[in-house]
């Protein structure tokens, strides 16, 4: 059921991949190294980060892990993006103020809307990326990554023409070995188009606009968003229907009114509707961790079965404009 996947130079890692972009909203280091050794433990080799993510602190969170299992994972991180300087001024003290901000609903829907009005900067050149990167290894504790992104870029952004020399160097150094894209699915067609053979990577959300794309860059393709898309809808659909939810839960002999069940079966869904690619997903509490990988490790569902729950999910989706 949990299969690995070939990267283009042959090396394997796992179908399913653990996103970093949430882990600093678990309060200590060492409960954020607990979940990222746990989900190594249960099969999990591929690791995805970011410059910005956690403030700037994201990356180094992954240092005790990649200590000791550096040659056995294969690592992602992104350039382009940064934090507003408002919040980087708070990045040292962000786990007792991100735990103050999540007391209640509306100090954490007020935290968002502020931080979605200020600017985050958007810059890629190829200063920049390289400031970006060296700075990526210094936090990581690394001499290469596997993946380097260029973060959501826009049409409108400003695209320095010699990026592309400069990830051939990042290459010819063994700094990187892939040069990727992680963006929507209309800002990354028109950089694939406009750059037909600078990607090795692309990294998308879940939709099947995002599907059409992944053809046009042969390498890697990773997707994310499958649970934090899906499992509202579902929910409230099941929620709707308590039947559909009774008979889901019936052909696939697992209770889907619990979220991490709901979360296992779609990503195994994913997981065989499209098996060459990673499928992100991520979570702050080691206890669904754990259950969603024994599910996805041990489960008797068949491909039939999995088949039939994914042509479900592409319905709903499609009702809900999701895709």
């Amino acid at each position: 059921m949990f299969k690995p996947i070939s990267m283009p130079d042959g090396r394997q890692t796992s179908s399913l991949g653990f996103g970093c972009a949430s882990l600093m909203n678990i309060p200590s280091s060492s409960e954020r190294t607990y979940i990222l050794d746990l989900a190594y433990d249960h099969g999990i080799t591929h690791f995805d980060t970011a410059r910005m993510y956690g403030l700037g602190h994201a990356e180094q969170e992954l240092r005790p892990l990649l200590a000791t299992k550096r040659s056995k994972i294969t690592l992602a991180t992104k350039f382009g993006l940064d934090n507003p300087l408002l919040f980087k001024k708070f990045s040292n003290r962000q786990s007792l103020l991100r735990s103050l901000i999540r007391r209640n609903k509306l100090t954490t829907r007020l935290a968002k809307k502020l931080y979605s009005h200020i600017a985050v900067s958007r810059t890629f050149s190829s200063e920049a990326c390289q400031e970006s990167l060296l700075h990526s290894l210094k936090s990581l504790n690394t001499d290469l990554v596997d993946i380097l992104y260029m973060h959501d870029p826009l049409p409108s952004d400003q695209f320095d023409p010699s990026l592309p020399i400069l990830f051939d160097s990042f290459k010819a150094n063994g700094l990187i070995r892939y040069i990727g894209i992680a963006a929507n699915p209309s800002s990354a067609s028109y950089y694939i188009n406009k750059y037909p053979s600078l990607f090795d990577a692309i990294q998308l959300g879940t939709s099947s606009p995002s599907l059409a794309l992944t053809p046009h860059v042969t390498g890697v393709h990773s997707f994310f968003g499958h649970i934090r898309h899906l499992a509202p809808i579902l929910q409230s659909s099941f929620s709707t229907a308590p039947a559909l939810c009774r008979l889901w839960s019936d052909r696939l002999s697992i209770d889907l009114t619990l979220k991490p069940n709901l979360a296992a079966v779609v990503l195994a869904a994913k997981q065989l509707v499209n098996p060459s690619s990673i499928h992100l997903f991520s979570t702050t509490k080691p206890g669904n961790l754990a259950h969603i990988m024994t599910c996805i490790q041990n489960s008797s569902w068949s491909d039939a079965e999995l088949i039939s729950f994914a042509r479900f999910l592409s319905t709903l989706s499609s009702k809900y404009a999701i895709i």
